[in-house]
């Protein structure tokens, strides 16, 4: 009788784990090339040269129909992320790449959107990796939900009209790669 009892419940223990192992499965996959990005205002970056490469002057939100710029290259990043701050240098390096081609620092303007931190956490960030690219804070998770919260790091092309023409979680790919992959999106 002990054996049914012990059987049953460690089923029922199973099928609780299950229960709840599936409760935590995200209910959407992240966007994907292909899906259009609904309108947002994102918050403006803190620093005045940041907002200078933007053309944002004293704003304090923008949206991307805003920018003067046909596509844009948004680095969705968490400062609790090792994998962001590993690949911290790589996305500075394809920064620099950007704006030294002319084709694209003229078609492309390139960003990240800190899920979930404050000024203070996404000045840490910028100080800690030297970014050379705007950083825009998300402390309530505003943009990360609207992308249907992927992991991060998390790389999206998006342009002007919200059309999505790349998305990557996890790591970026090799920077020539990437380049070559921007190229040929930003013809």
């Amino acid at each position: 009788m002990i054996k049914i009892y012990l059987n049953f419940f460690i089923i029922f223990c199973l099928f609780l784990m299950f229960l709840s192992s599936a409760a935590a499965a995200p209910v959407h996959e992240p966007v994907k090339a292909g899906d259009i990005l609904p309108a947002f205002i994102f918050q403006a970056p803190y620093t005045a040269e940041e907002k200078e490469y933007l053309g944002l002057n004293d704003k304090d939100r923008f949206s991307l129909e805003e920018l003067d710029a046909e596509f844009f290259l948004i680095e969705v990043v968490g400062v609790y992320c090792p994998i962001c701050h590993i690949q911290s240098e790589q996305i500075n390096r394809l920064f620099n790449k950007i704006i030294n081609d002319e084709h694209l620092n003229n078609n492309l303007m390139m960003f990240s959107v800190s899920s979930g931190s404050t000024e203070m956490e996404v000045e840490y960030l910028r100080n800690t990796w030297q970014a050379p690219y705007p950083m825009a804070a998300d402390p309530d998770y505003d943009f990360f939900n609207l992308i249907r919260a992927p992991g991060v790091p998390f790389s999206l092309i998006v342009s002007r009209d919200g059309s999505i023409h790349y998305s990557n979680q996890g790591r970026m790919p090799e920077l020539e790669e990437f380049m070559e992959l921007i190229k040929d999106i930003v013809r």
